[in-house]
């Protein structure tokens, strides 16, 4: 599977994603966005994983992972130890 990446952090007006075509580019892929913020509700289809990073530490990092649509749930689920109550969110954190 491809997997594509788009940085939004540059993005100086939400209208200017449409210019980058992503949903075109990454049709037979992945999408990983960073900074989906920067394009207000034009980059993240209804079904999709949110990962957000929290810096934990000099060396350590909290991800959170949380899940829009059923595929989505199912995944975050799976994702989980043991398969967690709560199947739109899984959290782990880790550090060198």
């Amino acid at each position: 599977m491809k997997l594509y990446h788009a940085d939004l952090y540059r993005l100086e007006d939400p209208d200017q994603v449409a210019q980058l075509a992503l949903d075109e580019i990454s049709s037979d892929g992945v999408l990983v966005v960073e900074w989906p913020e920067r394009a207000g509700d034009r980059v993240l289809p209804e079904e999709h994983l949110r990962v957000d990073f929290e810096v934990t530490g000099e060396n350590s990092r909290t991800l959170s992972v949380s899940a829009e649509g059923q595929r989505a749930q199912e995944m975050v689920k799976a994702m989980s130890d043991g398969g967690a109550q709560d199947s739109s969110r899984v959290v782990a954190e880790g550090g060198s």
